[in-house]
């Protein structure tokens, strides 16, 4: 499966909403990609300001995510 799903999936990844924008987030994945033997993937809303951080790190957005719900 190489190729397709990675070796290393970043979960959560988040600072204390006063402390956003110092740097910490990137420094943790950046600490992160260095450790990690092998690809790295993360999910992220797409609304959500980290996507332009990541994108800065080089990941790179190859997928879509489609959610079906059902209304209760």
């Amino acid at each position: 499966m190489k190729g397709y799903i990675q070796e290393h999936i970043l979960v959560y990844v988040a600072t204390h909403r006063e402390m956003r924008g110092e740097g910490i987030g990137r420094s943790l994945v950046e600490k992160v990609m260095a450790l990690a033997e092998g690809d790295l993937a993360l999910h992220v809303d797409a609304g959500n300001p980290a996507v332009r951080l990541y994108e800065e790190l080089g990941f790179e957005n190859k997928y879509v995510e489609m959610r079906y719900s059902r209304k209760r």
